[in-house]
Order: structure tokens, then sequence, then C-alpha cells
């Protein structure tokens, strides 16, 4: 049993504070029945297996509920976005710990109820509902069924980003109200570009 830990070194969380589970160690396995931390200002918990001999590897789970608002502050490119509100994260790790960018990493995003503000518009997009996947080996965003409400009309969005290390590409597919005077029916407007933190090239 482990309480009031701190660590250093971690794969992808780096530092941890306020740890406290249970592990049960033997000679060539470590299983975290769960354990508990806060890294980066999130709280998060972890569960899994590893394999102690010949080297650390396994596979573990790991939950949390982000604070949009502080993820911005720490990461420059959601800042133009003012997000709010909270996302339900599961990631899934499974490989080596020492060295962990040749891992299989795959991270879902749940969003319930958050908002964020378009950059360089007044508009605020909100309530802000969907889903995201990461996969770390593919360097492969996909947001899911993105759906929210701008200037009161409903707004729903897909889209897929590649090749984050450098400059992400962006496809991406959105259903949009029908424009004021126009018929009713909404429409779909379908755009492929580079991603930049505070617009889309086309």
């Amino acid at each position: 049993v482990l309480t009031r830990g701190d660590a250093e070194g971690l794969p992808l969380l780096e530092q941890a504070q306020q740890l406290s589970g249970t592990l049960r160690l033997t000679d060539e396995h470590l299983t975290i029945e769960r354990l508990e931390g806060v890294s980066l200002e999130t709280p998060w918990v972890v569960e899994g297996k590893a394999h102690v001999v010949p080297s650390l590897e396994g596979e573990l789970l790991l939950t949390s509920t982000v604070d949009l608002d502080t993820a911005a502050q720490r990461w420059e490119a959601l800042r133009a976005w003012q997000p709010q509100g909270s996302a339900q994260v599961r990631v899934i790790y499974r490989g080596a710990f020492k060295d962990w960018p040749a891992a299989e990493l795959m991270a879902e995003a749940q969003l319930h109820d958050a908002a964020l503000t378009l950059p360089g518009s007044p508009h605020r997009c909100e309530p802000l509902t969907g889903r995201a996947q990461y996969d770390h080996l593919t360097n492969r965003l996909a947001i899911e069924s993105l759906a929210c409400s701008i200037a009161g009309e409903p707004v729903e969005l897909t889209a897929t980003l590649t090749d984050l290390g450098g400059t992400p590409r962006v496809v991406a597919e959105a259903r949009l109200p029908a424009p004021a005077g126009g018929p009713g029916a909404s429409g779909t407007a379908k755009f492929a570009g580079t991603w930049q933190p505070q617009h889309v090239e086309v």
C-alpha cells in the first residue's frame, strides 16, 4: 500500500504527486490494483499489470477528468480557443516504460457540456459534446460527432488530423445550418488543409 508518494521520470506524466494506492510485486510481475495521483494539476487513476524482467513493460489503463481551462493554461495551442468544461479521458498504454515513444498508446476523450470560442470570431461554441480518439503510433487524431450550437444554430463536425508532430493535416466535414433566408435544410461543408493554432489554411 502506497500513501502520499511522489515520483519523477514517469512515461508521459513525467512527475506525479499525492500518489496512493495498492501495488503487488513478485519476482516477475508488478500488479497495480489501483494507483491514484496528480500530474499537471490533474488527478488520475491507473490500473494494470507489468513484467519486471527482463525489462519493465506491460499494459496500463489511465482514467482522468481533465479540466479544459487548466489544460489551456499549459498548452498554447489551446489558449486561443478559450475552452471551458471538462473531458473524461481514457488512456491505454502497452509497451516498455523506459522507451515510451515506441510503445502503443491509445487515448480517448469524451466531452460533455464543454465550450470554446472560435479563434478570430466573437462566436462561442456551446454546449459542446463529442468524442476524440488519438493513436500515438500513427500520430492520428480522429474527432467523432462533435456537436454544439453557434449563435443559436446547431453545428456538427467530424475530422481527422494527421502528422501531428510536424505541420498537421486536417480533413473535416461539418453540417451547418441553412443560410438566413434560405431553404430550411442544413448544408454540409467539406474541407482539407494544414492546421495552425489560429486558423486552417486550405
